[in-house]
């Protein structure tokens, strides 16, 4: 026969409780915030790096516009508004000007009898609101941005 418990002894196997496995709602709930904060910090970061690389693409664009300019030049004594003049692909997009790519628009405006050209790529989409605006270079090769808050050395 087992002894009858003390008041004491039976409080005392009440309150000790075994441990389950697990995670409490605290544990659960700090590793949410830990994870928010480090979301917070990163995703402009990511951000800022995606809008650089698309910056990148526009000004490899007008680079490329321009070589394929200089060389018509050499070639024809003036420079085209055409895209496939230029040698750009013959779909319906590229047979003019602007040349649509994903996050800039490229227009390109030629002087009265081809004596010279500017080309401009626009923001469109997510790039829209870019701190350095639209990129502008011309047939002496310079180099601007319009509706930037950077410094267009910054931008370039």
């Amino acid at each position: 026969m087992r002894p009858v418990p003390t008041l004491r002894q039976a409080r005392r196997r009440r309150t000790v409780r075994h441990a389950s496995p697990g995670f409490t709602l605290i544990e659960l709930m700090m590793t949410l915030v830990i994870l928010a904060i480090i979301g917070a910090i990163a995703m402009p970061l990511y951000q800022s790096y995606v809008s650089g690389a698309r910056r990148a693409d526009a000004r490899f664009a007008l680079l490329d516009l321009a070589a394929r300019q200089a060389r018509f030049m050499a070639l024809h004594g003036r420079y085209s508004e055409r895209a496939q003049e230029l040698g750009y692909a013959a779909s319906a997009r590229a047979r003019g000007f602007p040349l649509d790519r994903e996050w800039y628009r490229i227009r390109v405006s030629v002087q009265p009898g081809g004596s010279g050209f500017e080309a401009a790529a626009a923001p469109l989409g997510a790039q829209r609101g870019d701190a350095c605006g639209t990129y502008r270079l011309d047939h002496l090769g310079t180099q601007r941005n319009t509706g930037n808050t950077l410094p267009s050395a910054a931008c370039w």
